[in-house]
């Protein structure tokens, strides 16, 4: 379900919290990472949002799928999940990456479970996907790019890749 909010909802809700001396951040885009900041330094216990992409984002503790006509909701605990799942936080980025999320799709024919087995068994996404013979650029420790061929035919791509990583001056990548 989609919520229109319109600016002067926002302008009367801080003039509101101002007037009941709330504190309030007010972020300049997206507030999913303001909000799992928050949450992961611990000054607030939890975020509440339908985006499951908190959970790889640095969120601790998410709720999820609450509505007004229940009185259900789901409660997502990433120390908890980690502990389940036996790998570390690194790992679990890395497979809430392989396994789909704003920013990537998943790759065909590697569900869920078999993505955790071979985090467990290769340890990072770098050794997974070299494994499995895709594409993996990198331009140092810092930041990384990821161009993960997700199925048949995209190989056809790695002389437009190549060109990619010309025109972007990233002439310390590897493809693999």
């Amino acid at each position: 379900k989609l919520i229109y909010i319109k600016p002067e909802f926002i302008k009367n809700l801080k003039h509101m919290l101002d007037i009941l001396g709330i504190q309030y951040i007010q972020a300049d885009g997206e507030a999913d990472p303001i909000c799992c900041q928050l949450n992961a330094n611990g000054i607030v216990d939890m975020v509440m949002s339908d985006d499951m992409d908190f959970l790889a984002t640095g969120a601790k503790v998410l709720l999820r799928d609450f509505t007004l006509k229940s009185n259900n909701i789901m409660v997502y605990n990433t120390e908890l999940i980690l502990k389940k799942l036996q790998i570390d936080y690194d790992q679990w980025v890395d497979f809430c990456i392989l396994c789909g999320c704003d920013y990537s799709k998943r790759i065909r024919g590697l569900g869920p479970k078999k993505l955790i087995s071979l985090i467990r068994e290769k340890k990072c996404i770098e050794n997974i996907l070299y494994a499995l013979q895709k594409v993996v650029f990198h331009t140092n420790d810092t930041y990384k790019v990821y161009l993960i061929i997700t199925g048949e035919g995209d190989t056809n791509y790695v002389n437009q890749i190549a060109n990619l990583i010309q025109f972007l001056g990233l002439n310390d990548c590897v493809i693999m």
